[in-house]
């Protein structure tokens, strides 16, 4: 099996391409990438190109036999014009690539933000793009519409909050909860004379985290890609557990673990998410207002497909992942 990844490099690339040198089943791999120009492996082809530039479309030679596109921007941080160059261009210019031969299957980490704004998210084609104002979800729900709309067979993974792996906890990229944690460790830690400290958080409490261990988000594609192909064309996946960790449960279990060290933080929660608000917490906090949105969003879930496909064993819940997150949190 040849196969074409994208986003190999990548805090979720990196595990995804391990473990596809590791499966006997795929015999070539061509990893896009802007950087390297190698990789030890034999199985794998290195292809020193940009996705966001239109000059991909020529960058392909041969067909493959599947696609996985991890390729995107994933920063809060970002305007939304770097958030479409790499999530809508991208796709694009993969699509374009690809039109040289025929349709083949692609898998695609999407996001269950694409569901920003709504009060539920199924496993279907989006009713309604997010809001603009909300770059990264508002530009992989663009992504989606346009592999909707490609001539291939595609299985559109919307994972939920990746952290560290499941069983060490090693994050990369502290971002995300681990704003939040980073933010509750600092002001234990200086303020521990205080022994209890309210903590003011604009969050809803009943947010739901949908948390999704790295590792087990990789091995979704290894085994989506092994998997019997369905006759539905277009297949949207709910990849993250419902039964998720509500905000408050998961402050109180960060609060819990740092009052060993420093002072018990006490969670206040306030409705104000005014802009400017939040515009000036970004500056004080580090902690991009876009992090502060999807703490305050509540709705319902829906992964019965996935559930299906892959089982309950596939992702562990938050019991299983508390130690390997907070000692990831610790270190980053």
């Amino acid at each position: 099996m040849k196969i074409l990844l994208t986003g190999g490099t990548g805090f979720l690339g990196k595990q995804v391409l391990s473990k596809l040198v590791a499966r006997d089943e795929v015999t070539e791999i061509i990893a896009v990438t802007r950087g390297r120009t190698s990789h030890p492996s034999t199985k794998v082809r290195v292809l020193q190109a940009d996705l966001t530039s239109p000059a991909f479309v020529n960058e392909l030679d041969s067909a493959v036999d599947a696609v996985i596109h991890l390729a995107g921007l994933y920063d809060f941080s970002k305007p939304y014009a770097a958030n479409y160059e790499s999530n809508v261009l991208g796709t694009l210019h993969l699509l374009e690539a690809l039109k040289k031969f025929a349709p083949t299957r692609i898998l695609f980490a999407s996001t269950y933000a694409v569901g920003i704004g709504s009060k539920e998210l199924k496993e279907e084609k989006l009713a309604d793009l997010p809001p603009r104002e909300h770059g990264y979800s508002h530009t992989k729900a663009l992504a989606e519409a346009l592999l909707e709309s490609s001539p291939h067979s595609c299985d559109i993974y919307r994972l939920g909050i990746l952290i560290g792996d499941s069983k060490d906890g090693v994050i990369e990229k502290a971002d995300g909860p681990y704003s939040f944690y980073r933010l509750m460790r600092r002001a234990s830690t200086t303020l521990a004379a205080a022994r209890r400290l309210p903590f003011p958080l604009p969050a809803n409490p009943d947010a739901p985290l949908p948390l999704v261990a790295v590792d087990e988000a990789a091995e979704l594609f290894v085994q989506g890609l092994l998997a019997e192909n369905s006759q539905t064309r277009i297949r949207h996946w709910g990849a993250y557990r419902t039964d998720t960790i509500r905000f408050d449960d998961w402050i109180q279990a960060c609060t819990e673990h740092l009052a060993t060290t420093g002072c018990r933080l006490v969670p206040t929660y306030t409705k104000r998410q005014e802009s400017g608000v939040l515009a000036f917490a970004e500056k004080i906090t580090r902690i991009p207002a876009e992090t502060v949105h999807f703490a305050s969003w509540k709705a319902v879930l829906h992964n019965t497909k996935f559930l299906a496909r892959h089982g309950e064993a596939a992702l562990t819940g938050w019991s299983g992942l508390r130690e390997a997150f907070l000692r990831g949190g610790d270190s980053a």
